[in-house]
């Protein structure tokens, strides 16, 4: 979302499309869909969006019980470290 804002500040400071593509390494066509969202939707056109991908394994239940287990919660990695 940050660099969505700084592409938007950039826009309207003067920058081009192409100029802040090549500054943030986009795409031309997604720093144009950066600035359509923002015109459009405001601030929640720069949130990130649902992303398609893999359905999780775990149902939600089991996967709930089974946070505390991994490394990336905060108290077990504190210990494993």
């Amino acid at each position: 979302m940050r660099r969505r804002a700084q592409v938007i500040l950039g826009h309207h400071r003067g920058a081009t499309v192409q100029q802040l593509a090549t500054l943030f390494a986009v795409g031309y066509n997604t720093v144009g869909i950066w600035l359509r969202r923002w015109q459009e939707l405001g601030l929640a056109g720069l949130a990130e969006g649902q992303r398609s991908g893999r359905p999780p394994k775990l149902p939600p239940a089991v996967k709930k019980s089974s946070d505390l287990a991994g490394y990336g919660h905060p108290a077990i990695a504190r210990v494993a470290s």
